[in-house]
């Protein structure tokens, strides 16, 4: 997994960097970003248990979002992020995912005919 970490002042660019998070366990990359000073995701696929847990570790999360990554970045620090910019009704958020991670799943049977 690679991310892209841009710090922003003021609505511009001052500084970007590509970092591989391969070699950080899953579990822990909601601390290394936060760590790193990231305050916002903008993300594309991401499951909800990440989402929980970038949201536990202080980071504001845009998850579900289609496009370009540039074009993305550009509409986010102008403030136009839209609901045609996420692939469903809108950006994630903890009232679109009620249910923690994992939940709901305790005594769910499936039967075979």
């Amino acid at each position: 997994m690679e991310v892209l970490i841009v710090d922003v002042d003021k609505g511009n660019v001052t500084h970007r960097s590509h970092e591989s998070l391969r070699m950080v366990p899953s579990w822990s990359r909601p601390a290394y970003l936060a760590n790193r000073g990231v305050d916002v995701v903008l993300a594309g696929g991401l499951r909800h248990c990440d989402y929980f847990a970038m949201v536990h570790a202080g980071l504001k999360v845009y998850g579900g979002i289609v496009g370009e990554v540039e074009e993305t970045l550009k509409r986010y620090l102008s403030g136009r992020l839209s609901q045609e910019d996420f692939g469903f009704d809108g950006p994630w958020s903890e009232s679109v995912w009620k249910k923690g991670c994992g939940r709901n799943r305790r005594g769910r049977r499936w039967h075979q005919k």
